[in-house]
């Protein structure tokens, strides 16, 4: 499964029966003890159960199994973001200051954000009021997504909130086409 992707129904092999607590028969499968909270607002958490009610699958499989490929497949590859929209004045003086230190404006941009993106904790302060659910891993899964996101400087409730968010919202899209 690729990162970004959503995971859907699958027909029970011993690999899928593990990560849907099923044990296939003979086989002795790790127990769900470990949780990470995952903080949502009330529409994020929503649309979180509506998939994964969708999908006949639980929020722990969803989630664990998004955090899990994560962990595996950490990449620090840049890519772009987004497009900031300024006025013709302030772009020319953006790219000005970028000129006078011998950058590029992405350069400069990426020069100016990234010490506020290496703090190791975000501000906890949010508008909308937010609602906690718990994801159930393995000791195993819990002790590779717990030291990716450490070594990455990550909130749990946060990132992986965003991740799975952002996984539906991919599959949307993708369906949509």
């Amino acid at each position: 499964m690729r990162l970004g992707t959503a995971l859907t129904p699958q027909k029970k092999t011993p690999a899928t029966a593990q990560s849907s607590g099923r044990a296939p028969k003979g086989a002795e499968v790790e127990s769900r003890n470990h949780y990470l909270p995952i903080d949502l607002t009330a529409k994020e958490r929503e649309e979180l159960l509506r998939y994964c009610t969708a999908h006949e699958i639980s929020v722990s499989q969803f989630v664990g199994e998004l955090a899990r490929q994560d962990a595996l497949h950490a990449d620090e590859t840049l890519e772009p973001v987004g497009i900031v929209k300024l006025p013709r004045t302030k772009r020319m003086k953006l790219n000005i200051f970028a000129k006078r230190r011998g950058k590029t404006t992405e350069e400069f941009i990426r020069e100016i954000l990234e010490p506020f993106l290496d703090k190791k904790q975000l501000s906890s302060s949010t508008k909308e009021k937010r609602q906690s659910l718990r994801c159930y891993l393995t000791e195993k899964e819990h002790s590779l997504v717990m030291d990716s996101l450490n070594k990455r400087g990550l909130a749990a409730r946060n990132y992986l909130a965003e991740l799975a968010i952002s996984a539906i919202r991919a599959a949307k899209a993708q369906n949509k086409k």
